[in-house]
């Protein structure tokens, strides 16, 4: 039967259930029993009035043999039931990073996929990965050349120790976008079937988990733009409007500055796609542990089909780290030598700080201000954040036995869920526990876990701060 309510049409579908059951169960069953299609996935229903959609008429058979009638009364409708309906149509092509990826030639639709189009000829983007690799190392190469002319003046200014730190500070600042573009390179070419299974949508990304992911990877593309494009060009802008309102002379080159930042947006934008496809996959593992974690509270499977699927969910993650792991430990290397240069670099920036009655004081103190607010952004954004999203991973599965481990035992046997005795609990918590300690489980870099990661970053903060702040008091150099 149908009924029309307000401007949007339902398709009604009486139902007998009792009064115990859960919508999650529910819902499972009547997919199973392929007795709902969704409308939008399902390839029958695309010429259907966008207004008509599927609901239930949920009869519920209370305890006193009463029954009392709802429609959706436990909000059941097909976005609650989103993870269990087919999804052959949803899948990662034709969004912005997907394009983004194309753009800059990091990733080429392989043609056994059938996705690649042909229209643009499959020679053109082997041809532009070259251009692009070819001109970032040119920039290199300019940079060496103009560092290897400026040395002997930077060493008769300063000390040794500190004009070989300003030089590695000056390289390192130019190679490590040119680093990331490679090991983009190498990702994309090498784990083609890793990065085809996330965009066809293999993992079974049910839309609402999609609608977050996609919406958390825009506000992250338009922070690290702000951070990453928008907040250098502003920290270069500043000491020369300071510069010009205070009457100072500088040495500004208004097309040194514009090429500099023009190779600055360059080499960020054709280096990125593989950070932002990294979180992109840490946030669908995020998600599909969250939705375990659900399941595990109100689940009548099986314990023996609960670990399954637990192995399963982890034999993904696992792989996704081994797929990552050049780029990760490109990124640990990068973040040690960085944050070591970096550091020294800023004291040694405000320790030549004029004084204050230097007419030329605003200028150098707004332009230290502005290269250290980079330096910190840059380092938050590009190297600690992905880390960061790892950790994430190991803390939801460390999080897996906590909320095993806190069940009730009679409010589950109570619901006839799958953990309805202290023995099921703690078999079952001990099970991960096991595997967790054993199965090599979460994100690694160079052989740790990521939260093992974090406390030896805390281990080695102070020893790197004692070991610059003596290099400065001491002056070897």
């Amino acid at each position: 039967m149908a009924s029309l309510e307000g401007s949007c049409e339902y398709d009604l579908i009486p139902l007998r259930v009792s009064a115990s059951t859960q919508m999650r169960d529910l819902s499972r069953a009547l997919c199973e029993a392929k007795l709902i299609v969704h409308p939008v996935n399902s390839e029958n229903n695309h010429n259907r009035n966008e207004n008509v959609s599927h609901r239930l008429l949920v009869v519920i058979t209370q305890d006193d043999g009463q029954e009392r009638s709802d429609i959706n009364g436990d909000e059941i409708d097909l976005n609650e039931a989103e993870e269990h309906l087919p999804r052959a149509n949803l899948n990662l092509r034709g969004f912005f990073l997907y394009c983004y990826m194309w753009m800059t030639f990091q990733w080429i639709e392989p043609i056994e996929s059938g996705a690649y189009s042909g229209k643009i000829p499959f020679v053109v983007y082997k041809i532009m990965r070259i251009v692009v690799a070819l001109s970032l190392w040119a920039v290199v190469g300019f940079e060496v050349f103009n560092l290897v002319h400026g040395f002997p003046s930077l060493l008769a200014n300063t000390g040794t120790f500190t004009a070989i730190v300003a030089v590695m500070h000056r390289l390192l600042w130019t190679l490590r976008y040119v680093i990331l573009y490679h090991l983009g390179l190498y990702f994309f070419q090498v784990h083609r079937g890793h990065i085809n299974d996330v965009l066809n949508n293999s993992r079974r990304v049910s839309l609402n988990q999609w609608k977050h992911v996609h919406q958390f990877i825009q506000d992250l593309m338009a922070t690290t733009a702000f951070f990453l494009l928008a907040l250098p060009l502003i920290q270069k802008l500043i000491p020369i409007f300071l510069e010009r309102a205070s009457r100072v002379r500088g040495d500004w080159d208004a097309t040194v500055e514009t090429m500099e930042f023009f190779v600055l947006v360059y080499s960020r934008v054709v280096s990125m796609p593989i950070f932002f496809f990294f979180v992109l996959v840490v946030q669908i593992h995020i998600l599909e542990l969250k939705e375990f974690e659900e399941q595990l509270t109100q689940s009548k499977e099986t314990l023996t089909d609960l670990l399954k699927q637990y192995k399963a969910l982890t034999k993904r993650i696992q792989e996704s780290s081994q797929a990552f792991q050049p780029y990760l430990s490109g990124l640990l290397f990068l973040l040690v030598l960085w944050g070591i240069i970096g550091v020294y670099s800023s004291v040694e920036m405000f320790e030549h700080i004029p004084p204050s009655e230097n007419p030329s004081y605003n200028v150098i103190l707004s332009e230290c201000l502005g290269t250290f607010s980079v330096f910190v952004c840059e380092t938050a954004f590009l190297f600690s954040l992905p880390l960061y999203k790892s950790g994430q991973i190991s803390s939801r599965l460390s999080n897996l036995i906590y909320i095993v481990t806190t069940l009730d035992s009679e409010d589950q046997c109570r619901h006839k869920y799958a953990f309805d005795t202290e023995a099921k609990i703690s078999h079952f918590a001990s099970l991960l526990e096991r595997h967790q300690k054993y199965g090599n489980v979460g994100f690694k870099v160079a052989g740790l876990h990521i939260t093992q990661l974090k406390s030896v970053w805390l281990t080695l903060l102070g020893p790197v701060i004692v070991f610059v702040g003596n290099l400065l008091i001491k002056e070897h150099f």
